[in-house]
């Protein structure tokens, strides 16, 4: 499980879906701006991918140090993606990342409190 190849893949696929939070981010933020009936509830999903951007960012920043708490942080940053199930694809990639980042974390922390 903590072959280089995925390490490389998770940390790619992490990325990605911290840009695609942030494009929704920039649309939600556009859209707000443009029509203001529809601001408040676009304003709330706005808010809620930009700090899954920010635990995503901070979570893969620390997965050397701490990689349990970097795995939970991951998954809550995900947490924006998986819930916009209409677009199917990037909910079915986060939910990958973020188990895979729990499990990982929980390896890597076992490992580190071993020695090994």
């Amino acid at each position: 499980m903590n072959t280089p190849q995925a390490e490389r893949v998770f940390v790619v696929l992490g990325a990605l879906l911290a840009g695609y939070q942030l494009i929704a981010v920039a649309y939600a933020v556009g859209f707000g701006l443009f029509d203001s009936d529809a601001a408040d509830a676009w304003w709330l999903g706005a808010l809620a991918n930009a700090a899954g951007v920010a635990f995503i960012v901070s979570g893969l920043r620390q997965r050397a140090q701490t990689p349990m708490r970097a795995g939970i942080l991951v998954a809550i940053g995900v947490l924006p993606s998986i819930l916009m199930f209409w677009m199917i694809t990037p909910p079915i990639v986060a939910l990958g990342v973020a188990t895979y980042a729990v499990l990982n974390g929980r390896n890597r922390q076992r490992q580190l409190r071993a020695g090994t």
